[in-house]
């Protein structure tokens, strides 16, 4: 999934996978709107590639009607994004004597594959997902349909991105498995928007995202929190990277260091206090993530 590597929160894994990955070759999949930036950071770290142009094997349309949950077709991933709502969906379908299968990304791993494999298998006719079916799933779906289109995004609930919708809605039709995929929505008031996201590009990405070392860090007075914040402020990326590389977003990485005591920090050790802090955690998950890094 090389296009994260522009994600504020998360880029600069993949951006030190790249960079950084000890290995012979690697080779990056990734949308026409990534290979641009990936170009640039190769040729800034002179590294060989060769870009390889593929297209897309197998006819995406959108639907002409909605398809309504009491008449939605079999093999079809029906797209919500919370728990809560994917549970209440799978209810309502079985009610109406359907089998699902049921994906999100607080599901473990093995329950998430079979959830996948029992789809697969044409054991379950549904598929209800949060935008977890886009990531490094390859299901044989025939539909993608939205039930709906705007998500939180941790901050606000907003409309998809052309750049989501497209990474969702390619789940269909997928090549070798269904010689077409069609994308839907449950209401003509979302057909609508599904036809307009089809219809637009994703946005060309323009920066990677790095974050910083522990030794980084070591050079810079203070606190694990006033640590992040100097080295976010100072943003001390070279002069010729600064058109393709931006700092990582430190909100959530300050939020959590402030959690930890500096007797904490200095019993942990500089490096791995701050791969903790590096760690997803929301709000929700902030106590428990806490004792973690008690334990």
């Amino acid at each position: 999934e090389a296009f994260m590597i522009a994600d504020a929160e998360r880029g600069w894994a993949w951006t030190r996978a790249l960079m950084e990955g000890q290995a012979p070759e690697i080779r990056l999949i990734c949308s026409p709107a990534t290979t641009n930036l990936i170009e640039q950071l190769a040729e800034a770290a002179s590294l060989e590639y060769e870009t390889i142009v593929h297209t897309r094997l197998t006819p995406l349309t959108v639907a002409r009607e909605p398809w309504p949950l009491e008449e939605l077709p079999s093999e079809t991933i029906l797209v919500a994004f919370s728990r809560s709502l994917i549970l209440q969906l799978k209810s309502e379908l079985e009610r109406l004597g359907r089998r699902v299968s049921v994906i999100y990304g607080a599901l473990p791993p093995e329950v998430r594959h079979k959830q996948a494999s029992l789809f697969a298998a044409g054991e379950t006719e549904i598929c209800v997902a949060t935008d977890a079916v886009g990531m490094g799933l390859n299901l044989p779906a025939h539909r993608v349909c939205f039930f709906e289109l705007e998500k939180f995004d941790g901050r606000e609930r907003r409309l998809l991105t052309p750049a989501e919708f497209h990474q969702i809605a390619g789940r269909g039709g997928r090549f070798g498995i269904r010689e077409f995929g069609e994308i839907g929505a449950t209401t003509n008031f979302d057909l609508k928007f599904v036809r307009l996201l089809f219809e637009q590009a994703p946005e060309e990405l323009t920066h990677a995202r790095v974050a910083p070392s522990a030794a980084d860090l070591a050079l810079i007075p203070g606190n694990l929190t006033v640590k992040l914040q100097q080295w976010q402020s100072l943003a001390s990326i070279p002069d010729d990277l600064r058109e393709v590389v931006m700092p990582a977003e430190m909100e959530s990485r300050v939020q959590l260091a402030s959690l930890l005591p500096q007797r904490d920090v200095e019993k942990l050790g500089l490096e791995a206090a701050l791969q903790l802090v590096n760690a997803p955690a929301r709000e929700t998950s902030q106590e428990y993530w806490y004792a973690c890094a008690r334990a």
